[in-house]
This record gives structure tokens, sequence and C-alpha cells, in this order.
């Protein structure tokens, strides 16, 4: 539960669609790039919408639905960016074991964050009496960011011990990926 709730979602989604793009050939599973991904991207890349490595994995929460609700093709891009970072990018000493490391990150984070906020002491509402408490009590929810705060949190705890690469290191990340998103 840990990992399907606090896993971001750029990662989430480039993960599914990588497993569900894959096919059967033999007695192995086939995760070739399909020629829509591949046109998607040169779409991008024209429309110089294409985002670097960097602006993909650092997606919070609200960017991350942003950017899918405003492009179809960015499910593309994420698709192809898990693809890299669990194929080439692993010749790279600090993404060798990336998607492991990773998600050991989220764990860790929301562990620390469910034990932080079980701490926390519950605020209990009565129930609503009348139409009127209904209504105050559904305005009052409506405007509660709190768990979009605990989502940012999460985020930024999450890239702070997962991302931990020096300007060198992003900018050599940033290059192998944008050749590998041009093939």
């Amino acid at each position: 539960p840990l990992l399907l709730m606090y896993t971001p979602s750029w990662l989430r989604a480039g993960m599914v669609d990588y497993v569900t793009s894959a096919n059967i050939k033999g007695n192995e599973l086939d995760f070739r790039v399909d020629d829509y991904e591949r046109e998607e991207l040169k779409e991008l890349e024209r429309q110089g919408k294409l985002k670097t490595l960097r602006e993909l994995m650092t997606l919070d929460e609200e960017a991350y639905w942003k950017e899918v609700s405003t492009s179809f093709r960015a499910g593309s891009q994420l698709t192809n960016a898990f693809r890299f970072l669990i194929g080439p990018a692993r010749s790279q000493p600090q993404l060798k074991h990336f998607l492991f490391n990773y998600l050991t990150a989220v764990i860790v984070v929301a562990d620390e964050h469910r034990k932080k906020w079980e701490a926390e002491p519950v605020e209990v509402d009565k129930e609503a009496q009348t139409e009127e408490e209904e209504e105050a009590r559904a305005k009052k929810q409506s405007k509660d960011d709190s768990w979009r705060k605990k989502r940012r949190a999460i985020h930024e705890a999450v890239s702070e011990k997962a991302l931990t690469f020096d300007a060198k290191t992003w900018e050599r990340l940033e290059k192998a990926y944008e050749k590998f998103a041009r093939n």
C-alpha cells in the first residue's frame, strides 16, 4: 500500500504504460517502443515541448495532473523516460539501481510521514443536524488543502532522498536521455 499511495504519479504512469505496452514474443515479454510512442515523442520535439529528464522526474502531483490533462502526449514521454531509467541509464553509476533506490526512498519517506500524521490529533466533526451545517461542512472540506500540502511534502522528501545528483551528473543524464528520446 505504501508504494501505491506514495509513489509519485509520473513514475506510476511510466511504469504502468511500460508494462501494458509489452507483447509476448515466444517465451519472453517484449518491451519494444511502439510506433505510436515514437511518433508522439517526435511531435513533442517538433513542438518544442519535449521535457528534460529532470523536469519529468521532479513533476509533483499538481504539475503531473496539469501536464497529462493538457497534453495527451505526456504519457508517451513518461513511458519513454521510464524505459530510459530502467535501461540505458543503468550504465550511469548513480542510476544503476535507480528503481530499487527510488522505491526504497518512497517507502522510507511514506513511513516517516505516516507515523508523524498518525501522531497528530484527529479532529472529529459532530454530525450535521441541519442542511446549513452540512453545506458549511462541505464548504470547509472543499477548502481544506491539507492533503495537497502533505503530498507536496512527500514528493519533496522523496526527491531529496532519491535524486541526489550533482550538476555534472544531471547534465550527463540530460544529454543521455535527450539522445535516447530522439531515437
